[in-house]
């Protein structure tokens, strides 16, 4: 079997530190080979064919070293020792003793103690061999424990230089890391600028516009509102119009459900296109030109411009149009001004009528009409029964005295030539 080789870094005068540690990197491995040894039981038949090799030379040789018998024994004791150790040294000490007594002492053959000089050349043989095993034993177990020793170190260099390959890669993965994360770090902070500039920019076009805008998520949730807008909702009768910005609008709304509004602003949400129309708004009496568009979110941008006075003036135009036409139809007065009560009825009022005075100066009903055609006939009989006096302060009476038109927020039989009350308004003109 191959000894392993040992590697023990040198390093080189100059790439010693300041500090006086050695580098881990660029040190050179110098190699040294660990001694062959022989254990278990090869050792000591190891120690056993030595010894009768050393007999074998000295029965070859028996006619020169008859005063000096243990001549070869002694490199098979010290090599036994220095190769296979303590124990296998013993035994070629003790199987030397006993090969020299049969063999090369006289009489030969025979285990004897002879005289006493082989005796004594035979002790100290024995004790110079014991010593000469130990001591040998010992160097060996020194120099195992050496080979062990700089094992070891050579596996904690080769981790060191593992690890610190490892650490250099990491260090230089952190630093490319570290380089990345600067650049994106960079490349997010220009982003995030022109993003802010985009949005200033944008925000500054939505508020520089004037009529009120308003844009609601998917879920009908207002995300914004501008200046115009947001004034228009601090002046509502919605306690929660204040702070709209985060609300559904039909909960805060809910008396549009239902109302050409809301099924516009729908459709414009459903069908993903723009909508454009003129509404009217019950609750401030305004009509309002509304325009909704959706945005890719699935949500809805609305923008409503205030169109009342512009509405006031075409319905005006229009009735006052029509009305022209029929006073100049070549048809019998009456009937023109019937079809004048009924052109009021019912965008202006709910019943109208019309009261002249004949030729013979008394008040004369000519034309009537009310939103429910069947109470027409009734209005006729109410001022068939409670005929105007012309001499009342007030009412169609007063009207045609002073020439001044009346209001009242409530119909009377004072004001409407008797009967039951009725709430609304009445206007004489005369």
């Amino acid at each position: 079997m191959d000894t392993p080789r040992l590697g023990v870094y040198r390093a080189d005068r100059s790439s010693i530190h300041q500090d006086g540690s050695l580098p881990i990197t660029g040190a050179r491995p110098a190699i040294l080979k660990q001694r062959k040894t022989l254990h278990g039981a090869a050792a000591y038949a190891a120690a056993a064919l030595a010894t009768f090799a050393a007999l074998g030379v000295s029965l070859l040789f028996l006619p020169y070293i008859s005063r000096v018998v243990f001549i070869f024994f002694w490199p098979a004791v010290l090599g036994s020792a220095v190769i296979c150790g303590l124990g296998p040294g013993l035994l070629c000490s003790v199987l030397s003793v006993l090969v020299v007594d049969y063999w090369l002492i006289l009489p030969s053959h025979q285990s004897s103690p002879g005289a006493p000089s082989d005796l004594m050349a035979m002790g100290i043989f024995v004790a110079a061999s014991s010593v000469v095993s130990m001591l040998a034993g010992r160097r060996v177990r020194a120099e195992e424990r050496a080979h062990a020793a700089l094992r070891e170190n050579a596996q904690l260099v080769d981790q060191l230089e593992q690890q610190t390959s490892e650490l250099e890669a990491q260090v230089e993965e952190s630093q490319s890391l570290t380089e990345e994360l600067e650049l994106a770090s960079t490349d997010l902070m220009e982003r995030t600028a022109e993003a802010e500039e985009a949005a200033a920019y944008s925000r500054g076009i939505l508020e520089s516009i004037t009529d009120p805008l308003v844009v609601q998520d998917a879920d009908w949730r207002f995300r914004y509102a501008n200046e115009a807008a947001s004034r228009v909702f601090a002046g509502s009768s919605h306690p929660e119009a204040a702070t709209i910005v985060g609300r559904v609008m039909w909960d805060v709304y809910v008396e549009l459900e239902g109302t050409p509004i809301a099924q516009e602003m729908r459709r414009a949400a459903r069908d993903r296109v723009p909508v454009q129309f003129d509404a009217f708004y019950p609750e401030r009496g305004t009509w309002q030109q509304m325009s909704c568009y959706p945005l890719p979110d699935g949500g809805l941008a609305t923008q409503w411009k205030d169109i009342t006075s512009r509405k006031k003036a075409e319905e005006a135009a229009h009735y006052l149009d029509r009305a022209t036409r029929l006073l100049m139809a070549p048809m019998d007065p009456e009937l023109r001004l019937a079809d004048l009560a009924r052109l009021v009825v019912p965008d202006f009022a709910d019943w109208c009528s019309i009261d002249m005075l004949d030729e013979r100066g008394k008040l004369r009903q000519v034309a009537v009409a009310h939103v429910d055609p069947s109470k027409t006939q009734w209005a006729r009989e109410l001022n068939e029964k409670y005929p105007a006096k012309l001499d009342a302060p007030t009412g169609v009476p007063n009207v045609l005295r002073t020439g001044a038109p009346e209001l009242y927020a409530e119909i009377t039989r004072r004001n409407a030539g008797g009967g039951r009350n009725r709430r609304g308004a009445s206007t004489h003109q005369p």
